[in-house]
């Protein structure tokens, strides 16, 4: 058998799009449509006795993440008028840009950056000043992220706290996980920006 080492079959597996240097674009639902079919034309090449059903495969869940992107469209999309639904959120860390992008969402700050480092004094100092002037109502968390760095960044300030499952910790590895992923964040991301 033929192994994926070539320059060919690597392509194959990288993102497409605006996703190509992003590692967490499996944040966006359509994006890990294409990237399923790209996996499945690759694979077809290796084994192409399976090469109908993969595609097949990959063409199945398109339909069912373009569906459900349609769903997670109008749960999370922020109504154009202002008011408390119009209020910023802060993230734990910027992995959700994908998401975000494709849903026309953008977070006011990030405690970490994208290389995880915690928020020096400056930045705390900022965060601190938008949380004080209401420009942010609320951050997302993941569930592995470090308290300590949020309670240094957020304090007892009464935002709300809204827990995103960014790394599918407790999504059922089946046939439906990637749907149940998708709805968990767009439920997150729909508690924080509600009006409270």
């Amino acid at each position: 058998e033929r192994v994926l080492t070539t320059d060919k079959y690597a392509h194959a597996m990288q993102p497409a799009g605006d996703h190509q240097h992003d590692a967490h674009v499996w944040m966006d639902p359509l994006a890990a449509a294409a990237f399923a079919e790209r996996v499945a034309v690759a694979l077809g090449e290796i084994r192409p006795a399976h090469a109908a059903q993969w595609r097949d495969n990959a063409a199945a869940l398109r339909q069912r993440l373009q569906a459900l992107d349609a769903e997670l469209r109008s749960a999370v999309t922020r109504p154009a008028s202002p008011g408390p639904a119009n209020q910023g959120y802060l993230v734990s860390h910027d992995a959700f840009a994908p998401f975000e992008s494709r849903y026309g969402l953008r977070h006011m700050a990030a405690l970490s950056d994208g290389e995880e480092r915690p928020p020096g004094p400056r930045r705390i100092a900022e965060i601190k000043t938008m949380i004080a002037g209401g420009a942010i109502t609320c951050v997302m968390l993941e569930p592995h992220y470090d308290r300590k760095i949020v309670e240094t960044g957020v304090g007892d300030a009464g935002i709300r706290r809204i827990t995103a499952d960014a790394m599918a910790q407790s999504v059922p590895a089946n046939t439906e996980g990637l749907e149940v992923f998708y709805r968990g964040l767009g439920r997150s991301f729909a508690e924080c920006l509600a009006s409270e």
